[in-house]
């Protein structure tokens, strides 16, 4: 009977355990769709650069063409046009305005969550490491600097990622390679860094199941990659070349990046993931190989296809410019191997030391899981933030020519006012060094020209700009008469600015 005592405490403990880590990736997965909740509806920037976004979409839905020669009218993002795109139809039912882009975002981000958990359900057969993995990707997300919901490029680039390799695992028909073809493609239109999964998908198909499967997928895929950019550039007479692959690319890399990314973005804050993945990756052949699943064990496709979205965050993390949110890939990466390492643990563990391998791998997940708790209320706009955005917009309605809002261009539609280019769009153009059209002079000529007439009854600025000469020479500094708090309305994602500065003409 006492053996049968302890045998029992010793399941109901291991029960317990597991449900305590299930709860808590529970509470992840929750605590986000709090946020996204919280969040998605406040009237002004999460991130500084969200109003740039809408003007994109705005440009889309007034029939303008995004890749134009730039000027202080409207100088568009590097990024791919996807996203603006995808949010098109959104703001049809939402209007033109923050909610329409964020929900992309939400969207994308919860079915990166489902498929995190179905690429672990799938290949460790198992349930807790699928909805461990799932909730480690979430608890990510201040990590990544609360970006999951913002109207930016990345969420949605993780989705169609994780897309291409959910899909890419065990595609064995000619459909599946071209369908592969089609949304590894997709996450490239998203944002540029994903058109590496391509050769890398190549490869592992090449290495699996053959050239024909390799030729099936990587003919579409180039067909359909160069085709996109052929037509994109002829349409845009060259500018969305210039955009979207001279302008990043020439972008200065920040040396000590190369190391703090691994250092202190990956190692330090998801050393339990690095762990499982050093596992997974270097522990002796248990694959299966029955007719449940591929015959494989998954190492050679996990590690290079889960590298290339690692490789993906360091190419675009080590470049001037760059911010948390580019760390995303990897986070659902990372997420993945924990999942995979947590499964082929119990999976490699003879039955007599399962609950011993079990015992292990939740104290580690729930490691992992404290490791990585911030308090969320820091992230969530407030009543101070909204007070201060609608004394901001009193303000600016009161100005009886148009004024230029450097930095928070999109709020000037909202008075039904022109919007004008976006600082770091502006940024990216001034700080190219290849610029064989010339487009840094035309920019600056471009707002010389507003400046020197003095079309501006009022600019204001969140910092010092990088036209700032230009501005003084016809401008003053003045006292802001907008400022209420000085600490409300700083956007909760991304760089902490907010509109400070004050320019009247001379």
């Amino acid at each position: 009977m006492g053996h049968r005592a302890a045998e029992l405490a010793v399941q109901a403990s291991l029960w317990c355990a597991r449900a305590a880590c299930g709860a808590a990736a529970l509470g992840y997965l929750g605590l986000f769709a709090w946020l996204a909740y919280a969040r998605a509806g406040h009237p002004f920037e999460l991130e500084w650069m969200e109003g740039g976004m809408v003007d994109h979409v705005a440009r889309l839905l007034h029939g303008k063409p995004l890749f134009v020669a730039p000027s202080i009218a409207f100088v568009p993002y590097i990024y791919n046009p996807l996203f603006y795109y995808v949010a098109l139809p959104f703001t049809w039912i939402f209007g033109l305005d923050f909610l329409a882009l964020r929900l992309v975002s939400i969207v994308a981000s919860f079915a990166a969550l489902g498929l995190i958990f179905l690429i672990v359900r799938r290949e460790a057969r198992a349930f807790w490491p699928a909805l461990f993995a799932a909730g480690l990707y979430a608890a990510t997300y201040r990590l990544s600097g609360a970006w999951f919901d913002v109207g930016r490029v990345d969420s949605l680039e993780v989705a169609l990622s994780l897309g291409t390799l959910y899909l890419g695992r065990d595609a064995q028909t000619r459909g599946r390679w071209i369908a592969c073809a089609v949304i590894s493609f997709l996450a490239f239109a998203a944002k540029q860094p994903a058109g590496l999964l391509m050769p890398a998908l190549g490869l592992c198909l090449l290495l699996s199941r053959g050239m024909r499967a390799a030729l099936w997928f990587g003919l579409p895929a180039l067909g359909i990659l160069v085709g996109s950019v052929l037509v994109c550039n002829a349409a845009s007479h060259g500018w969305y070349w210039f955009y979207a692959f001279e302008v990043p690319t020439t972008h200065v890399v920040i040396d000590s990046l190369k190391t703090d990314f691994w250092k202190h973005e990956v190692f330090a804050t998801l050393p339990v993931a690095v762990v499982l993945a050093f596992y997974f990756l270097t522990r002796a052949d248990h694959g299966p190989t029955d007719e449940t699943g591929p015959a494989d064990d998954g190492r050679l496709y996990f590690g290079l296809m889960l590298g290339t979205m690692l490789a993906m965050s360091f190419a675009s993390r080590v470049h001037s410019g760059s911010w948390l949110n580019d760390n995303m890939p990897a986070h659902a990466a990372l997420a993945v191997f924990f999942g995979l390492g947590a499964g082929a643990v119990l999976r490699d563990t003879s039955t007599n030391q399962r609950r011993g391998a079990e015992v292990f791998v939740l104290l580690l997940t729930a490691a992992q899981y404290l490791f990585l708790f911030q308090d969320p209320r820091s992230v969530v706009p407030t009543e101070a933030d909204r007070r201060e955005g609608e004394h901001l917009m009193q303000v600016l309605s009161g100005y009886r020519g148009e004024v230029l809002l450097q930095h928070h261009a999109f709020l000037m539609r909202r008075i039904g006012r022109p919007s004008y280019a976006q600082e770091m769009a502006v940024v990216d153009v001034l700080r190219t060094t290849r610029d064989a059209r010339g487009a840094k002079a035309m920019l600056e000529a471009s707002y010389v020209r507003a400046f020197s007439r003095k079309r501006f009854a009022a600019v204001i600025l969140d910092e010092r700009i990088a036209l700032m000469p230009q501005l003084e020479r016809y401008y003053r500094l003045a006292l802001p008469t907008f400022i209420g708090n000085r600490a409300a309305l700083v956007p909760k994602s991304g760089a902490t600015i907010r509109p400070l500065l004050l320019y009247l003409p001379k």
